[in-house]
């Protein structure tokens, strides 16, 4: 009887040795699996990140293209109109001209009345009123807008030629005086060569040029 019973624990237990070395094998066998189940996830979401990255930065160059033909469209029409209106008052200002006669040199004209308190004779003084520039659209200069216009038509900035005879660094100080998180946001460095180009009406330079701006900066 012993002997049977120690038969038949050896055979349960080499039953039960072989059940635990097959289901060990099976586990490692689905670890295996699983590892390079995660590895595959692992490159899936980042080749995912990769791509929704990507479509962000093309989703973004999209709505600035975007925002840049509606500002062009805009841009075009006011210099449309400001082209009419800057003929017009060329055509007003040559009628002007033509009906008054100028001396080559003024000299003050003395009256012939005699002022009975100075017992002098008073000269007529003549004034001659310069008008103002005919201003210029400045919003077509890439990062300049409504407001920075204004500020440079408040220190006197009117047209092209003007802007691109002005310092940078007095360009610097005017936007400055917004504080300094404006200046940060708006850099004036390319503002006179690109005003250079629209004083000379080479627009399809300043289209070039434009083209490797971002944000009125330029890109490396």
């Amino acid at each position: 009887m012993l002997v049977v019973a120690f038969i038949l624990g050896y055979i349960l237990r080499y039953l039960i040795g072989s059940r635990k070395a097959s289901k060990m094998q099976e586990l490692e066998s689905d670890n295996r699996h699983l590892a390079g189940r995660v590895k595959e996830l692992e490159r899936s979401v980042s080749e995912e990140k990769r791509s929704a990255i990507r479509l962000t930065e093309e989703l973004d160059d999209c709505r600035e293209k975007s925002a840049s033909t509606e500002q062009l469209a805009e841009l075009e029409h006011s210099l449309a109109d400001l082209r009419q209106q800057n003929s017009q008052l060329q055509s007003e200002l040559s009628l002007c001209l033509a009906s008054k006669k100028e001396p080559e040199t003024m000299e003050p004209e003395v009256s012939d009345e005699i002022n009975p308190l100075m017992g002098i004779a008073e000269p007529q003084s003549s004034m001659t009123v310069e008008a103002p520039p005919v201003p210029d659209n400045l919003k077509i200069v890439e990062g300049i807008g409504p407001k920075i216009e204004r500020m440079l038509n408040s220190e006197g900035i009117y047209t092209f030629a003007q802007l691109a005879s002005s310092d940078r660094e007095r360009l610097r100080n005017i936007m400055a005086a917004e504080g300094p998180k404006f200046l940060a946001v708006h850099d004036p460095t390319t503002w006179p060569k690109q005003a250079k180009l629209a004083a000379e009406e080479s627009w399809e330079d300043l289209e070039a040029y434009k083209g490797r701006l971002k944000g009125g900066r330029e890109v490396n």
